[in-house]
């Protein structure tokens, strides 16, 4: 078993790998990401895995972004990718938002 108590969080950075390899987890990953005010995940360009990646909106208003498709989430909206999917997180809004993503397989 592995847990993780919300006071070892460190939400002053991007990204907070909850479960990953490191504590034992073969068929998954899971973080929280940090979306900063008005701005981007990944910051530049797209980000793409071969990894399916489920995402559930805990804090603010996003965009959703792929090539071919744009949508707006909020909080508790959940959001599949499917592997090898470019996409990326837009924060609409001059507050940070919080997004709780899961992969699987783990690949960090």
């Amino acid at each position: 078993m592995h847990v993780v108590k919300k006071s070892d969080l460190d939400l002053n950075t991007t990204l907070n790998l909850l479960v990953s390899k490191e504590q034992g987890a073969v068929h998954c990953q899971a973080g929280i990401a940090k979306v900063a005010a008005n701005g981007y995940i990944p910051e530049d360009g797209w980000s793409k895995h071969p990894t399916e990646e489920i995402s559930y909106v805990i804090k603010g208003k996003l965009r959703v972004e792929t090539p071919s498709a744009k949508r707006e989430i909020c909080e508790g909206d959940v959001v599949f990718m499917p592997s090898n999917e470019p996409h990326r997180n837009v924060n609409l809004t001059d507050e940070e938002a919080l997004i709780f993503w899961v992969t699987s397989p783990p690949t960090l």
